[in-house]
């Protein structure tokens, strides 16, 4: 096999081949659709890769670093880079995941460019239309669409020029996708926290019996963040009553624990909140699944 089609990711990116990203046929597109998005109820921090909007602008400034990862020492036009960072900036915690037949077809279109020795026109226009879909079926607007698609024709043209085109052209196609994917997620949703001990909590997650109206919740965001990039500190984490208004909130501790209070008496009965994270950016990540609170009387 030619080892020029098949390269590990460069550090900082998720462990798989560049060119295998997005599975093979239907039985491993959906988890290679999950594999960006973390489609469980569940969710963890590592669901929700790069954690944080910081994380995620780091994301994008590293992505000169991991294009020359592909060959070291090519050429890579400044003001192009610069322009597609500045697009990537753009869509940052705007998207979710896109079918995962559009990831397919991507996939497919790597593939079948891979053999080839020269980057035709046609394979170029191809390969540009399905990036294109990709973002589109992932929410990205017309507009956000159209510049990163200028950006890869400006990149896949320096690519024809090179000594492998075929292999730049496939492998930047396949990076910046994947790269687009990540930094495009909302930041991590909140696992569920625990009703405080002082107003009934036994440790349960999900739900939990108090007498309290304003009750107090105790959790942990980003447990397991391990770069500096990725630290929570300064992130809100806001209580959402069944409509979606927020009750309450926390800022969350460089630890990562947080304690987020309600601040609208919630009357007698049984109460379905979620909890959401709000980055300091103004970036709000999804809620978090049902914590069921009963109130009892006083």
């Amino acid at each position: 096999m030619d080892r020029r089609r098949f390269i590990p990711s460069p550090e900082g990116l998720e462990g798989r081949a560049l060119l295998s990203l997005f599975g093979h046929s239907s039985s491993t597109s959906t988890s290679s659709s999950n594999a960006f998005f973390g489609a469980s109820t569940t969710s963890t921090p590592t669901d929700n890769f790069p954690y944080t909007f910081k994380e995620k602008e780091q994301r994008i400034a590293h992505l000169p670093f991991y294009l020359n990862e592909l060959q070291p020492g090519r050429f890579l036009n400044s003001d192009q880079i610069a322009q597609l960072q500045t697009d990537l900036n753009e869509i940052v915690g705007e998207l979710h995941a896109p079918p995962p037949k559009v990831l397919d077809l991507f996939n497919h279109d790597l593939r079948v460019a891979l053999p080839t020795r020269s980057l035709s026109v046609d394979s170029a226009k191809t390969l540009n239309q399905s990036f294109g879909l990709v973002l589109k079926e992932a929410g990205a607007t017309p507009q956000q669409t159209q510049d990163l698609q200028n950006d890869m024709n400006d990149l896949a043209l320096v690519d024809s020029h090179s000594r492998n085109p075929v292999y730049l052209a496939t492998n930047d196609y396949a990076l910046v996708t994947q790269s687009a994917l990540q930094i495009g997620r909302p930041i991590a949703r909140p696992q569920l926290p625990t009703l405080a001990a002082r107003d009934g909590g036994h440790g349960e997650k999900g739900y939990g019996i108090t007498r309290n109206p304003e009750p107090k919740f105790n959790g942990q965001y980003l447990a397991n963040a391990t770069t500096k990039a990725g630290d929570p500190e300064g992130i809100v984490i806001q209580i959402l009553n069944e409509n979606y208004d927020v009750i309450g909130q926390g800022t969350v501790e460089k630890s990562g624990t947080y304690s987020t209070y309600v601040d609208q008496p919630l009357s007698v009965g049984v109460h379905h909140i979620r909890f959401r994270a709000l980055d300091p950016s103004g970036k709000l990540s999804l809620p978090s699944p049902i914590f069921s609170l009963r109130v009892l009387p006083p």
